[in-house]
């Protein structure tokens, strides 16, 4: 369900880039200090300046490694790996808990990042590439902290063999590629794969079901189960996916079926139905984890490690990368001049995708607070 935030507007010719400010304006440990004290009102004083140095400290590095710009894509897939490791130390810092303070929170990377990847033989990039999670490290710590009941996907250790790493619960890097919403459309161009995240809005079949519902028939036999869902509508957007798959994705869209013909206007093309339920006053949308950005609609990912975090999601692919551009050359060599030269076009996609998508993520998250930033040309700027 959707956490409870505050909401802050503000309109600007270069959207990206006033996001991008408001990102660095948290590198001020007096404003990090102010936002600790809004989300956290019971520590100490000395509690909070000391947590907000480490954050403000972390975020700083974070914007260090972000404007990397010399150098080629692995240049860039290592920076923007080591940004999001910082902006998740800073989100740790930025907690409750008084004894998260940087230090604190470095330590748990003493013990390493806390993922692992492992190459299978005889299978091709990038389902060649598995990846898990440890109970130690950097991203046990994190996932933790954050509320993701990660204990009970993560090994007591790296597999050692086959049959250890059949055990744990590992996706391929091509499983986390198909749930960035942003990449949907170059799905099936570049790895001939259905995506994994999927674009939804309120199904027409709730109008439908309100015009029965007033009418006399439907007051009479109304019911105290008709008020407590809404249909969603998932729309597949020329994916090949069937009610059962999407039925077996864990989403918060419960009995998803194909819509009827009859429900669909004369252009629409098929897409499917299914119930969110929700209390009687609640709107549907709290109810059902969501991501939107400039490059998806509404859109929701399907679980991963029993979390659809889309800024999760986007630490464990970076990391993926940055592996494979550190100890796999000769892999990596085939993306950038070889047989695997598609991949490079999607790497420099997902890249110049992330540059805009994730200076917002990290505010809103740091923060606690949804961003509203539109053009002054917008429909939705003050006149």
């Amino acid at each position: 369900m959707s956490s409870q935030k505050t909401i802050e507007r503000f309109v600007a010719a270069d959207v990206s880039g006033a996001i991008w400010l408001r990102l660095k304006r948290l590198t001020s440990s007096q404003l990090c200090k102010k936002i600790i004290q809004k989300n956290h009102p019971s520590l100490q004083e000395d509690e909070y300046v000391n947590k907000s140095i480490g954050m403000s400290s972390a975020i700083r590095s974070a914007i260090g490694y972000w404007e990397t710009e010399n150098g080629g894509l692995n240049s860039k897939i290592l920076s923007r790996y080591y940004a999001l490791l910082q902006i998740s130390l800073a989100e740790q810092i930025s907690s409750g808990d008084p004894k998260d303070d940087l230090k604190a929170v470095q330590k748990h990377t003493e013990s390493g990042h806390g993922l692992f990847t492992q190459t299978i033989e005889g299978a091709t990039f990038p389902d060649n590439i598995k990846i898990g999670c440890v109970r130690g490290g950097h991203f046990y710590a994190y996932a933790k902290k954050i509320g993701i009941e990660i204990k009970k996907y993560a090994a007591e250790r790296r597999p050692r063999n086959n049959e250890e790493l059949e055990a744990s619960n590992t996706y391929t890097l091509t499983d986390l590629l198909r749930r960035i919403p942003e990449l949907r459309p170059l799905l099936k161009e570049i790895l001939g794969e259905n995506p994994l995240s999927f674009q939804i809005g309120h199904a027409t079949r709730n109008t439908i079901l309100k015009s029965k519902r007033s009418s006399p028939q439907g007051l009479a036999q109304s019911t105290p189960e008709i008020s407590v869902f809404t249909y969603a509508a998932i729309y597949p957007k020329g994916a090949k996916i069937t009610a059962e798959e999407l039925n077996s994705y864990n989403l918060e869209i419960k009995d998803i079926e194909k819509e009827s013909e009859e429900n669909l206007s004369k252009h629409s093309e098929p897409y499917f139905v299914g119930k969110v339920y929700h209390p009687d006053n609640d709107l549907w949308w709290d109810h059902v984890v969501t991501h939107k950005s400039g490059y998806c609609g509404t859109s929701v990912i399907v679980p991963f490690w029993g979390t659809q975090d889309p800024f999760v999601l986007h630490l464990v692919v970076l990391y993926t990368l940055s592996i494979i551009v550190r100890y796999l050359p000769e892999t990596w060599y085939e993306i950038e001049h070889g047989r695997l030269d598609y991949i490079n076009s999607l790497l420099e996609n997902y890249l110049a995708i992330f540059d805009s998508v994730l200076p917002k993520l990290a505010v809103e998250r740091l923060t606690k607070t949804h961003l509203v930033v539109t053009s002054p040309d917008s429909m939705n700027s003050p006149i």
